[in-house]
């Protein structure tokens, strides 16, 4: 239920990972 949250989440790891 939380689709945003998570994703946001993993945009900012992969920016980070970047």
């Amino acid at each position: 239920t939380n689709e945003k949250l998570f994703f946001g989440s993993g945009t900012k790891l992969s920016v980070l990972g970047m």
